[in-house]
């Protein structure tokens, strides 16, 4: 796709980006920009440029982009709030069970961080119950290659986590 296809594209599929991330952020009582979260959409869409010639629907694409991105921007702000008392009664737990628990949250969420940002990435959507095509279309590959990523995501994890199991 050349520069002005993608501008005009741009200048179709905006105002909806715009309006659909205004919609999902401002409901969900996010930070983020509108614009911001657009800005990266497109900027991924662009990364995907020589793949819109033959998409059908790019209009389609690029809101399924923007609404990913608003979702990561939920989930990010749903993990940076979790804490070990709002997985389990803490008040109920013996101080060693609740040192156990507060380790063993601690560790998946390190081993959440270790993993690459893609298959981090993937393994969030899918958990999400996104398909793996959607995923693939998303993150600009192959259904295959999510496959791999997503089960690669979830054998590194395990194996982080049995290496430390109390």
């Amino acid at each position: 796709m050349e520069k002005s296809e993608f501008e005009k594209l741009v200048m179709r599929v905006r105002p909806s980006m715009l309006d659909l991330c205004r919609g999902f952020l401002n409901a969900n009582r996010l930070p983020d920009a509108p614009e911001d979260v657009v800005q990266d959409a497109l900027l991924r869409l662009w990364g995907m440029k020589d793949r819109l010639q033959s998409e059908s629907h790019p209009e389609a694409l690029a809101l399924r982009i923007a609404k990913n991105l608003c979702i990561d921007s939920y989930r990010r702000r749903v993990l940076d709030s979790v804490s070990v008392e709002s997985v389990a009664p803490m008040d109920s737990l013996t101080p060693e069970k609740k040192l156990i628990a507060e380790e063993r949250l601690l560790r998946l969420q390190a081993s959440m961080e270790n993993l690459p940002a893609t298959q981090r990435k993937m393994l969030c959507m899918k958990s999400e119950g996104m398909s793996l095509d959607e995923i693939a279309a998303v993150c600009a590959t192959t259904k295959n290659c999510v496959k791999t990523q997503i089960s690669s995501a979830r054998k590194k994890m395990l194996e982080q986590i049995k290496k430390y199991a109390i």
